[in-house]
């Protein structure tokens, strides 16, 4: 099975922003071996970091960027549809294509002529919907990844 990296943000948000891969593979399809491949991948694309618990056990937390960004995605009862009024689904994923796939929130605010608020939660949205996964550079920016680009070229 595969899983989406934001489907593994979502559950380690629910677990206060740790995961293990014994953790993991429980709320998912996945095995343990698999689970901890995925969180390993993770870690170096910087979307966690590696902790230890009270016990002294290893675990996989989110990085402090990956947790500013999804705390600035703002309030869940956010309405969604004023935004997505502006720009349907369709227009972000076809400026994403246009752009080889990747996306920020920056480049959809300039190209879909929307704030940055609105690009944000419209990102956020698609991302949590597995459209998009996130990819956190080395110099601490976010950018969404479409997860079938090559199937919709």
């Amino acid at each position: 099975m595969k899983i989406s990296n934001g489907e593994v943000v979502r559950i380690a948000q629910e677990n206060n922003g740790r995961l293990t891969p014994q953790l993991l593979s429980e709320k998912t399809d996945l095995t343990r071996s698999e689970a901890s491949r995925k969180l390993y991948l993770m870690l170096s694309e910087g979307v966690f970091r590696y902790e230890y618990d009270d016990n002294y056990l290893p675990v996989f937390a989110l990085s402090n960027v990956v947790k500013r960004a999804l705390e600035s995605a703002g309030d869940p009862s956010f309405n969604y549809s004023y935004v997505a009024a502006k720009l349907s689904d369709r227009e972000v994923i076809s400026i994403a294509l246009e752009a080889g796939g990747k996306i920020s929130v920056t480049s959809l605010c300039v190209k879909g002529n929307v704030s940055v608020d609105d690009a944000r939660n419209i990102l956020e949205r698609l991302q949590t919907k597995g459209v998009f996964d996130i990819e956190v550079k080395d110099n601490g920016s976010i950018i969404y990844v479409l997860n079938d680009q090559d199937l919709l070229k």
